[in-house]
């Protein structure tokens, strides 16, 4: 027969031991910059031994939400993303625990600005080519 004592003990041991197979839900984060191509990386920090679910959403209520399966890896790079919010989250599979909510803003670079960098790398090109052909054709001068 358990005495009072040795019962306490008992439920305090399997609490214990429980505890040590309990997994935190994990940290999700990103770059603190606003993406201005498109892609970005989130990461969690840890390899999550059973894998887990990472769900994208353009609602922070995750309504229609797109889902990957993310196991073995500490990161997911995101690419091919049009400018808006998105809103990302991570379950472990261990304990179907959800992490914390991390928003993204995706704002990409305006149009004006893309042709201004080709434009300004043209003229640039084109007055080497014409640097270089200009000083090769130019008489020798004797000295």
């Amino acid at each position: 027969m358990c005495t009072g004592k040795s019962r306490w003990l008992g439920i305090f041991f399997l609490w214990f031991i429980g505890l040590q197979n309990v997994q935190a839900a994990p940290e999700l984060s990103t770059a603190g910059h606003s993406p201005t191509a498109g892609y970005f990386e989130l990461s969690w920090g840890e390899k999550l031994p059973q894998g887990g679910i990472l769900q994208q959403s353009l609602s922070p209520a995750f309504a229609g939400a797109r889902e990957w399966q993310v196991a073995g890896s500490e990161s997911f790079s995101m690419s091919g993303l049009s400018n808006g919010e998105y809103f990302y989250r991570l379950q472990s599979a261990a304990d179907q625990s959800w992490s914390n909510t991390v928003s993204v803003k995706v704002q990409h670079h305006s149009l004006v600005k893309a042709w201004l960098f080709f434009g300004v790398g043209a003229a640039l090109f084109l007055y080497l080519v014409f640097y270089i052909f200009s000083s090769r054709h130019k008489p020798a001068v004797p000295g």
